[in-house]
């Protein structure tokens, strides 16, 4: 099965704000206040920290398939204490992470392994919760998910404890971060965990005319290595046609699209 992932629709043009990366864990010194927890019944699975990445591997049980959980969260004191604290007061609107997980290809032939991973944070007496399913045959691949913090809403949250109406307030007083992760199966799976976030959604900053006709789009607030396509509309209700596709390089991309005559509207997924 494969999932398609959207970090979220984005705004008109233009918003006219810069910025850099608020908070970003890449683990180059290590699990940097970051706990790796075995959670699960069979404690069959081990974290390392080695690498620049957070690394766990489920060992082969040889058994009864049987449900196992791991658990990487962070602390206050965690990557100096910016993911905790008030993630309003920091305007930030995305939260996510890089992932990447082996198994052989002889197990991804026949009966590929399941597993779940949810994001968790927690902020006053709340805890909210976002799933993510992967392709499960796309082994050694590094996969950007993430999920808006405009609202409970846009990004998909449900709550473990809370309710929906407190999803603002509970971003003034964030707790932790983590990232939980379940396999049911029985053979030796292995994940890693890279560049933690919490950012900004991308924006479309900037929109010109240029001399040679085209329309020239400025986008900002782009995770590195990440693909975008730009689509464009004539209703916010769409439909919406995918223009152009760009894997971005930096943190701000300049994009020509070709002028049309028709008011158009312009967002950039991924």
């Amino acid at each position: 099965m494969s999932t398609r992932f959207h970090l979220l629709l984005l705004l008109l043009w233009p918003a006219g704000t810069s910025g850099e990366v608020w908070r970003t864990e890449n683990f180059e010194s290590g699990a940097n206040g970051w706990a790796g927890a075995l959670a699960g019944p069979l404690f069959a699975a081990e974290w390392v920290f080695t690498d620049n990445v957070a690394q766990v591997t489920f060992a082969d049980i040889g058994a009864m398939p049987f449900p196992d959980n791991v658990v990487l969260s962070n602390s206050p004191y965690a990557s100096g204490g910016v993911f905790t604290g008030s993630l309003a007061h920091a305007n930030a609107e995305l939260l996510g992470f890089r992932v990447r997980y082996h198994y052989s290809e002889v197990v991804a032939a026949s009966t590929p392994p399941t597993f779940s991973l949810d994001l968790r944070w927690a902020g006053g007496d709340a805890v909210y919760r976002r799933t993510f399913e992967f392709p499960k045959a796309a082994t050694g691949i590094w996969h950007t998910v993430g999920a808006a913090l405009t609202s409970y809403e846009e990004g998909g949250w449900t709550t473990d404890a809370g309710s929906p109406e407190d999803f603002h307030d509970a971003l003034h007083d964030v707790h932790y971060i983590s990232l939980n992760l379940g396999r049911f199966g029985t053979q030796t799976l292995e994940f890693q965990f890279d560049e933690i976030f919490v950012d900004r959604l991308p924006q479309i900053q900037d929109l010109a005319i240029s001399t040679d006709g085209l329309i020239d789009l400025w986008v900002g607030f782009l995770r590195t290595n990440v693909q975008y396509q730009m689509q464009t509309a004539t209703s916010l209700s769409g439909p919406w046609t995918s223009q152009t596709a760009i894997t971005a390089t930096n943190r701000f991309s300049g994009i020509a699209l070709t002028n049309s005559v028709t008011p158009r509207f312009f967002r950039i997924i991924q």
